[in-house]
């Protein structure tokens, strides 16, 4: 497959939902798949990684399977290649010093020699896996 479709899932309670349910959103140029470790059920995940997307806002495109995967032709959602607007997607490094989410000083980690607050480990877990930081929940068991 050349390209992959991203539409937005609702029915989830996790992740920053920015669609109406159902809708497709995203087209990206696939650049290459990797395999995850195994989980604890023994299967091994994968991620799509993608080197350049449109932005799209086709609604009702959810066929309503469990799978994640569906294997359509882009004409099914009723789009051009010629008419997307493809944008390279933003290296980890642009992305950490572009989103005021996940800037952290280095050295505001070392000078707190009592330990890490929540919001600076939450800088430090964003920055380490290129995401926002609202994405991060931290639980504390005691």
């Amino acid at each position: 497959m050349r390209y992959v479709v991203c539409i937005q899932n609702r029915n989830l309670d996790w992740g920053n939902a920015t669609h109406p349910h159902g809708t497709a959103f995203l087209v990206g140029k696939i650049s290459g798949v990797e395999s995850l470790k195994e989980d604890s059920n023994g299967d091994i995940r994968k991620i799509v990684n993608i080197s350049e997307y449109a932005e799209i806002d086709v609604p009702n495109c959810w066929v309503g399977g469990r799978n994640p995967i569906a294997y359509m032709k882009l004409s099914d959602f009723g789009l051009n290649l010629d008419e997307l607007k493809f944008k390279p997607v933003p290296a980890l490094t642009d992305l950490e010093n572009q989103s005021n989410d996940v800037s952290v000083a280095e050295d505001e980690l070392a000078e707190d020699q009592d330990g890490l607050t929540i919001e600076q480990a939450k800088k430090g877990l964003a920055i380490g896996l290129g995401i926002s930081m609202k994405q991060i929940e931290i639980f504390i068991r005691a």
